[in-house]
Order: C-alpha cells, then sequence, then structure tokens
C-alpha cells in the first residue's frame, strides 16, 4: 500500500469487501497488530500477581468510489 509506505504495520491482512450499492462505493478493511503491546495484571488467589501481555488489533477501513476508484475516506477503528 503506498499510502502507508514508511508505516510498519505488523500482520497486515485484508480482514473484509463490501459494496455499498445505494452509495456506489467499496468499503475496503484492512487489520493489523498495533505497535504498541499491553500489559494486563492478573491475580490468582494466594499466588503472586503475573502478567499477560497482549498485541490490540487495529483495523482501518477504505471508502473507495466504484466508478473511478479514487479513495474517499479513511476510518480507522480500535476496538
Amino acid at each position: 500500500m503506498q499510502l502507508f509506505a514508511d508505516e510498519v504495520l505488523p500482520h497486515l491482512a485484508l480482514e473484509e469487501i463490501t459494496f455499498d450499492e445505494q452509495e456506489q462505493h467499496w468499503l475496503v478493511t484492512f487489520g493489523f497488530d498495533a505497535p504498541n503491546r499491553i500489559r494486563r495484571k492478573t491475580m490468582e488467589p494466594n499466588l503472586f500477581p503475573t502478567f499477560e501481555e497482549e498485541t490490540p488489533r487495529k483495523y482501518k477501513t477504505f471508502r473507495i468510489d466504484a466508478q473511478d476508484g479514487h479513495l474517499i475516506s479513511m476510518t480507522i477503528f480500535n476496538p
């Protein structure tokens, strides 16, 4: 993707493609791992705390004009 040529997008994947017939736009969603990890503390009864790390997933949806293929918008979604 030239739009994000300088950006590192680990585990980039095409997640979804849908067509909006009313607006005549393609909606294309890509997912990737966020560059920062989240550390969560968990506590078991009578035990020491443990820490779990997870990599949150982020999504970018591109709205593309079906007639000429130009990019109309990009939306970032963080669940």
